[in-house]
């Protein structure tokens, strides 16, 4: 009865997840078509992901898939190819800040 409104909800703002590279894992926990966020935020470490046998590319398909558009879409095409997500994961050093916004 108070639990979690289905669908678009001013109340679901923003999620902030910070699984040091079991992020893939939190995310396919979620719901985020039955319950989504209007805004979600992520620290990116490819290398992190790969070391939990995680593709990186498969975190920001799924939450592509979520139809969430995220700020690093504009350094990389908006529907970019796993192979062209690829190189732009090559270039990450170290981590990057992911912000996403439901479309």
């Amino acid at each position: 009865e108070h639990g979690i409104p289905e669908g678009r909800s001013d109340r679901l703002r923003l999620l902030k997840v910070d699984a040091e590279g079991f992020e893939l894992h939190a995310f396919r926990g979620l719901n985020l078509t039955r319950f989504p966020f209007q805004f979600l935020t992520f620290e990116f470490f490819p290398k992190m992901l790969r070391a939990s046998g995680d593709d990186p590319v498969d975190l920001l398909l799924l939450i592509r898939y979520a139809r969430y558009k995220c700020d690093y879409e504009t350094r990389v095409a908006t529907r970019a190819t796993r192979d062209e997500l690829n190189a732009w994961i090559s270039g990450i050093k170290t981590h990057v800040n992911i912000f996403c916004q439901l479309m």
